[in-house]
């Protein structure tokens, strides 16, 4: 098959996924999509077959991009990300992959596209999980008291004594200790997850910590919640799992 001209085998993912996926035919009939005269009319009215085949070679060139082609990108973007990270966890993708949404709508209507908003690192274009999403998927668990007693125990961290798992989840998550704000450097700073090793498309966890008490437990902790729980959307699926590495 021969895919649009815009592409290349170093082409921006997010670009991809994001513009290219969408881009409106050339004057010469060439290459995207054929969009109707009027906002009202649907877009496969006037595109037809000649859209969904166009969205057809987007999605086959997306599913057959080679990760290899990108090693080097993946290696200057973990090596950006270490100079404001001095703690990371290092977990590698398990069952069917890893799914997860940005909440953004990628539809318009066509037969056959990916619906589903996904999130790039906006220079290198690379898959990326905002920091939100990890904070937010390991704070889930310290809802789960009985749960995370038992992982703490598990996991043979033993709390300082008076700090209740409640005021854990403040210090790591709001950064609070006893009601009082700490200093930005002595907050938790969750940066999100990159790919760390494009053979074996690994992911790397990092966050970023200064001056904090029991580093090395916190380490534990968040690993074995992922590898126990994963993270993202259909887990129930076999997706969203990890092993560590």
């Amino acid at each position: 098959m021969s895919y649009p001209s815009f592409f290349t085998q170093h082409s921006n993912i997010g670009w991809l996924y994001n513009k290219a996926y969408y881009a409106p035919r050339s004057a010469t009939g060439k290459d995207g999509l054929q969009y109707p005269s009027s906002v009202d009319e649907p877009l496969t009215k006037e595109g037809g077959n000649t859209n969904t085949q166009y969205i057809r070679e987007m999605n086959e060139r997306l599913l057959n991009i080679e990760v290899e082609d990108f090693a080097a990108t993946i290696e200057r973007h973990n090596r950006q990300l270490d100079h404001c990270a001095n703690t990371k966890l290092k977990l590698k993708v398990d069952g069917r992959g890893f799914l997860t949404g940005t909440g953004l709508r990628h539809e318009m209507g066509i037969t056959e596209e990916y619906k589903m908003g996904l999130y790039f690192d906006s220079v290198t274009g690379l898959p990326f999980i905002p920091g939100s999403s990890v904070k937010g998927g390991l704070r889930a668990h310290f809802k789960k008291l009985d749960y995370l007693k038992a992982i703490l125990a598990h996991c043979g961290i033993q709390l300082n004594e008076g700090c209740t798992p409640e005021q854990l989840e403040n210090y790591l998550f709001e950064g609070k200790v006893e009601g009082s704000r700490l200093a930005p450097y002595a907050q938790c700073h969750f940066i999100g997850a990159c790919l760390s090793k494009a053979e074996n498309q690994q992911k790397g966890i990092k966050l970023f910590r200064r001056d904090a008490i029991g580093v090395k437990d916190i380490e534990v902790l968040f690993q074995t919640l992922l590898a126990e729980q994963g993270l993202g959307a259909k887990k129930n699926y076999d997706f969203g799992k990890f092993v560590a590495y």
